[in-house]
């Protein structure tokens, strides 16, 4: 999934507010130097949807404050839908069973 991300660097606290659905602004509390703020910023956006950190990559604006970030299998945990109950009766029917 790619998100567009505003960051804003050396804020107080860490924190991910969504703006639209593929919006985000994140205050990030490291301070934009040797990476530090992207790298925090990876950390931040795996936590807030729940996937691992190798999961999320900085795709454009390394450098700058509006970035493109992939954030692969974040939608993998809303995949899984269990599967429906088929009834025992059409089963049998079928010869399922």
């Amino acid at each position: 999934m790619l998100i567009r991300v505003y960051v804003t660097p050396n804020a107080k606290e860490a924190r991910v507010v969504k703006v639209s659905e593929d919006y985000y602004e994140v205050r990030v509390d490291e301070r934009a130097m040797d990476g530090r703020a992207n790298k925090s910023l990876l950390e931040i956006l795996a936590e807030h949807f729940n996937i691992p950190k190798s999961r999320v990559s900085i795709i454009r604006g390394a450098k700058s404050r509006n970035k493109t970030t992939n954030n692969s299998g974040a939608y993998r945990r809303l995949a899984v839908v269990p599967w429906p109950e088929i009834p025992t009766g059409l089963m049998e029917e079928t010869g399922a069973i």
